[in-house]
């Protein structure tokens, strides 16, 4: 090999060569939609229009604002959310004039959320404040107009959150000037306000705004109210259950609804009178006739209250009820949601000429949520508008796999009924197509990807399925036929039965296929186990079952055993290497992860060694002497961290992995290490329109590095791409 000829042309070649790949090494193969997910009110704007947002959707796929025609259900977004401007709103928007008002629960100068303002004339949004740490972090409530000044509340942050390990804020806005002013703190050491995280509409009554905790020092949330006049916050009483909704007001009293708690564990309603500040539980809704955890606000017509369950109900995706208040036992559910009609509705209705309106934040068509209408007289319920056409899915986060021709991978959500699809690339021409679509039979949101084998394409799902006696259970294994597109379920896990759920990917070792649990072995939700499946005869065996230990990514096999990572366990808690017997089910814990933070990835072999992540590290492992030591440092910086948290890839010497965060623009990077240096090297910074978040894990083949980022691209739902390995040039002499 003939070097560079100074040391100064070799810094100079190598500066030349890695802005060249971080600029020009990356090629967008193919773009995702984003999930829309609309989960605030819909707001009467006073001009026709209704207006709400989505959590996510939009370009950056970081939520939007979208005015609707309930008559039409003609749907126009206005504002789109990019991170800088906020991201993911979660609260209701509120008037004033030409202009609306709401909060981001993330994004903003500081990536703790916003109070924006947007002129409905012109869609321009202006940023008001962008919260920071000690002044509230994270508010999920919107915000209320109480005199010519904004008020709402943080479910984090504040001067407590340092000390207490929890916090929470109210604050003020001057709408004219910005000024951020913070006027009251949650878990402070007085007992009095030891209640934490406000996430729910404050509602102001007389001289006082009212609000809930989520929850309190007795575990249950918690009723509070402010006096803005005197700055006076008083905390009342405990409630039955966890709040996550506002109150609304009737008559003399207030109402309003828990998730959990009551005598049904399924939520209720509860009153207050204002006169005494005391709460009654009236209502204990029953999980499968009145639906399971409302967490919008409730609506009323001065005699009943309407309100939506996220969960219940006959299929398990939520109902709209109405509660009587003049006799609380008449408890009736107006009409329950099947996934096709819509599921998970979380804003509130939206009383009008005889019906209800609302939306829900998944299901439908699309199962991007949808707009419904409710007829009172009829019952009858009509979808006037779905979101989302993401029928090639949305979200990959999932490892990819190359089989002859083509390179496969799975989305998390999107497809024909929502909950994930199969997808494959031509390598020959950079075709992306679906190959199929999840379902609730088959197991919804896939992770771990697809393995080969026979012919056939191989996976699991962590929701939804059904098992021989049809009930729901928490993730699947199923079969792809990759030429006609069959799809089919072969085993469903069971909750109940001790032998694991939420898998986490399969791999094939001659006619067997295994995989590990991450979740619901004996004694505990944190315990995993490690199972072995036959395809063709349907035989299950649980191997091996985890005390206190998370498995996470497909098994590695190497020789006559095979090899994988927990991300608990281990001698500080951090995860263990494992080896695992197939023939005896015999686990043996290798090495305990010493430092960097959780282990986060399944071990990828490169020469003799094995590699993995952690939080905050790439480390290497090896099987002969059981060592494993720290090759490489993922640094922070001082506003974003960088976390390892996928699987890496290997070419020769050379090891590639991906930062979820961080890199030059804080959405992550692909990276690469010199395995016999512990040189690392960032190859490519996300900007967001070229991906957001990459978190399958990479693929070296044929001189490329493939890849999925979940969110970013120009649709906002992820994207596929492709790296040009970089090789040292090789100069002539002269």
């Amino acid at each position: 090999m003939i070097f560079p000829h100074s040391k100064r042309t070799a810094v100079a070649f190598l500066a030349l060569l890695l802005l060249a790949a971080t600029l020009h090494g990356q090629t967008t193969l193919y773009e995702f939609e984003a999930p829309a997910e609309p989960g605030s009110s819909l707001v009467d704007g006073g001009d026709g229009y209704y207006y709400s947002t989505t959590k996510l959707g939009g370009n950056a796929g970081k939520g939007t604002i979208f005015k609707v025609d309930l008559l039409t259900g003609q749907r126009t977004t206005i504002v789109t959310f990019n991170g800088t401007n906020g991201s993911t709103p979660y609260g209701d928007v509120v008037f004033d004039g030409s202009f609306l008002y709401g909060t981001t629960s993330t994004g903003g100068a500081n990536d703790m959320g916003t109070v924006y303002k947007v002129d409905r004339s012109s869609g321009k949004l202006t940023t008001i404040a962008s919260f920071s740490g000690p002044y509230g972090a994270y508010p999920h409530a919107g915000v209320v107009f109480f005199g010519s000044d904004l008020y709402g509340t943080t479910a984090g942050g504040g001067p407590n959150a340092a000390t207490t390990g929890v916090g929470g804020t109210i604050y003020k806005i001057v709408p004219s000037t910005g000024a951020l002013a913070t006027v009251a703190a949650f878990a402070g050491a007085s007992p009095s306000v030891k209640s934490a995280v406000p996430s729910s509409p404050l509602l102001v009554v007389g001289r006082y705004l009212y609000g809930v905790t989520a929850y309190s020092s007795s575990g249950f949330g918690r009723l509070f109210k402010f006096e803005p006049a005197t700055g006076e916050l008083k905390m009342l009483s405990f409630l039955s259950g966890d709040p996550y909704a506002g109150l609304i007001a009737v008559g003399s009293y207030l109402y309003g609804t828990t998730t959990f708690g009551c005598s049904n564990l399924a939520g209720c309603i509860i009153r207050i009178d204002p006169a005494t500040d005391l709460m009654f539980p009236i209502v204990s809704l029953r999980r499968l006739e009145d639906g399971a955890d409302p967490v919008a606000n409730l609506v009323s017509d001065g005699r009943y209250l309407y309100g939506t369950a996220e969960k219940g109900g006959p299929d398990g995706w939520g109902t709209v009820f109405r509660v009587d208040t003049l006799d609380y036992t008449a408890t009736t559910a107006l009409t329950k949601f099947t996934l096709a009609n819509g599921a998970a509705p979380r804003g509130a209705l939206v009383l009008k000429d005889g019906a209800l309106f609302g939306t829900t934040s998944s299901g439908g068509s699309n199962n991007g949520g949808t707009l419904f209408k409710l007829d009172l007289v009829t019952r009858q319920l009509e979808t006037i508008s779905s979101f989302n056409e993401t029928s090639l899915g949305t979200m990959p986060s999932s490892p990819l796999t190359i089989d002859g021709q083509f390179l496969y991978g799975t989305t998390w959500a999107g497809g024909d009924r929502g909950l994930g699809t199969l997808y494959r690339m031509n390598l020959s021409n950079d075709k992306v197509e679906s190959v199929a679509s999840l379902t609730v039979d088959t197991g919804g949101n896939p992770t771990g990807g697809v393995v080969q084998l026979g012919g056939m394409l191989y996976g699991t799902t962590q929701s939804a399925g059904k098992n021989k006696a049809g009930k729901i259970t928490a993730g699947t294994i199923y079969r792809a036929n990759p030429t006609t597109g069959e799809i089919s379920l072969l085993a469903a896990f069971d909750p109940s039965a001790g032998d694991g759920v939420i898998p986490v990917g399969v791999t094939a070792v001659g006619p067997w296929l295994y995989g590990a649990n991450a979740a619901g072995g004996a004694g505990g939700s944190t315990n995993g186990t490690l199972f072995r499946f036959d395809p063709v005869s349907g035989e299950f065996s649980t191997l091996f079952r985890f005390h206190g230990e998370t498995p996470h990514g497909r098994l590695l096999p190497r020789g006559a055993d095979l090899y994988g990572t927990t991300y608990a366990g281990g001698w500080l808690g951090l995860g263990t290497v494992f080896r695992l017997n197939p023939s005896n089910g015999a686990v043996t814990a290798l090495a305990s992860i010493l430092e960097g933070g959780h282990s986060m990835s399944a071990l990828t072999p490169c020469g003799s060694l094995l590699y993995g992540t952690t939080e905050g590290t790439v480390y290497k492992f090896d099987p002969e002497t059981g060592v494993l030591t720290t090759i490489a440092t993922l640094a922070a910086t001082s506003d974003q961290y960088t976390f390892g948290m996928s699987d890496l890839a290997c070419d020769g010497s050379i090891v590639f992995g991906t930062t979820t965060r961080g890199g030059a623009y804080g959405r992550g990077s692909v990276f690469r290490i010199d395995t016999a240096t512990g040189r690392l090297t960032t190859l490519v910074s996300f900007d967001g329109s070229n991906g957001d978040a990459p978190m399958g894990g990479l693929l070296v083949h044929d001189g490329y590095i493939y890849g999925t980022t979940r969110f970013g691209g120009g649709k906002g739902g992820g994207t596929l791409f492709r790296i040009a390995i970089p090789r040292p040039r090789r100069r002539s002499a002269s």
